[in-house]
């Protein structure tokens, strides 16, 4: 089953371990990014949102405000 396949009434979750930093900044991923983040964009990040966008998905951690923690 593609994406295009599941009907609109129904919830699509992708979920993984995506070594992409999507950064702070939305600019022209606004339907992707919710302008929650750290840090800066890099290549992997440009991927994940062109993905997300072309595919009418979000970003679900994007869209949600949270404390910065140390690792």
């Amino acid at each position: 089953m593609v994406t295009q396949d599941v009907p609109r009434s129904e919830k699509l979750f992708t979920g993984g371990d995506i070594n992409g930093h999507i950064g702070v900044v939305s600019d022209r991923y606004d339907s992707a990014h919710g302008g929650y983040d750290f840090g800066e964009r890099n290549i992997g990040g440009v991927y994940l949102l062109g993905f997300a966008v072309a595919y009418d998905l979000m970003v679900v951690n994007s869209f949600l405000r949270r404390r910065r923690t140390t690792w």
